[in-house]
């Protein structure tokens, strides 16, 4: 392909030679993404399925003594609601659902994801220190 390129660039077919480029472009980044695996940090495609494997990851990644038994996962929005977003805990690397926590989002910034992330969870910590509900189930 990339000899294609260059015949088609030499020829003054700017079109057709773009378009070899773009394609490379792409099968390059194809190739590129599917190595992103052999490496050594997280990216979204390393899916772990087994919650200790993934825990024993978390405590590896961290340079942890020992492996967290709880974890906050990020808060996301909540389907279909533009003003709600949703809170998760992980125990030993596994949803806990009774602990999710469900947050009508109260300001008026419109659609601002780092605002709405602060504002869930200082009312979640205010919520633990308050006593209204415990951070982690007993």
């Amino acid at each position: 392909m990339e000899k294609e390129m260059l015949d088609a660039s030499a020829a003054q077919n700017f079109e057709r030679a773009a378009r070899l480029r773009d394609e490379i472009k792409a099968l390059t980044s194809l190739r590129d993404r599917e190595k992103k695996g052999e490496q050594q940090y997280w990216q979204p495609e390393a899916f772990i399925v087994d919650p200790k494997e993934g825990v024993a990851k978390l405590q590896e990644i961290l340079g942890l003594s020992e492996a967290p038994r709880s974890s906050k996962a990020s808060t996301s929005p909540i389907s279909g609601r533009r003003n709600g977003r949703q809170q998760s805990l992980l125990i030993d690397g596994v949803p806990f659902k009774d602990a999710y926590r469900r947050y009508k989002i109260k300001h008026e910034q419109g659609n601002n994801d780092y605002l709405s992330i602060q504002e869930v969870v200082s009312r979640r910590y205010r919520e633990a220190g308050q006593s209204k509900t415990s951070c982690i189930p007993t």
